[in-house]
């Protein structure tokens, strides 16, 4: 019997990741290329930002072509590409290296940066606390959050959960995230006097704030 997460009458998404991985893995590598660029900036994908970092327009035959295979395709907005089905997206992304993902994040951040002193716009805040925190530049991250809204709920579209780990943050810094980004933080390290073990701070510890030893628990 088929498990129902691998079974197509089921509706499960593990079948749905296995199919459109394989549809990905069927492309020649540079059109795979494309659509990983493209799921790291994002469901919708600024056209001017997608040529930048790819070297191709929206009119390339190669990103034209990945219109008729119904991956990615005009938006309604001028100057706007987006995936298809949001679930394309979440599963390239997915399967894109740690390392490829990461790159590519700071890539998207130094080209947003460039544009912003570029055009005299104003900054976008929300997308540089995004690309930057899916980078690992968290004090970038934590300065454009804050300067987005200073509010958790602006955080809840960027980040979902930050892990930390290796050792603990100053209390000062984890208090300021805290604050900024809301209830997501999660504290991993391994304890290297004893083998096997890890400590975990939970989200619930970190923002149980009330708590009489939570200054404690941050140290």
């Amino acid at each position: 019997q088929v498990p129902s997460t691998q079974n197509p009458a089921s509706g499960g998404h593990t079948w749905l990741a296995a199919l459109i991985e394989s549809r990905v893995a069927r492309l020649p590598p540079a059109q795979a290329q494309l659509l990983r660029v493209a799921a790291v900036i994002g469901a919708v994908i600024p056209t001017w930002l997608f040529e930048r970092i790819s070297g191709c327009c929206e009119k390339d035959p190669v990103v034209l072509e990945l219109a008729e295979l119904d991956f990615i395709f005009p938006a309604e907005q001028p100057g706007l590409l987006r995936f298809k089905h949001g679930i394309t997206r979440d599963v390239i992304y997915d399967s894109t290296g740690l390392h490829e993902r990461q790159a590519l994040h700071r890539h998207i951040t130094a080209e947003l940066r460039a544009q912003l002193v570029l055009g005299g716009q104003e900054p976008a805040h929300e997308l540089l606390a995004y690309h930057g925190g899916a980078a690992g530049q968290w004090q970038e991250a934590a300065h454009h959050a804050e300067q987005a809204g200073d509010t958790p709920a602006t955080c809840e579209r960027a980040f979902k959960t930050i892990v930390y780990g290796g050792a603990p943050m100053y209390v000062a810094d984890i208090q300021r995230a805290l604050r900024i980004m809301g209830p997501r933080f999660v504290q991993i390290y391994g304890q290297g006097e004893s083998p096997m073990v890890g400590t975990v701070l939970s989200r619930d510890h970190l923002a149980d704030v009330a708590h009489p030893q939570h200054a404690q628990r941050l140290a």
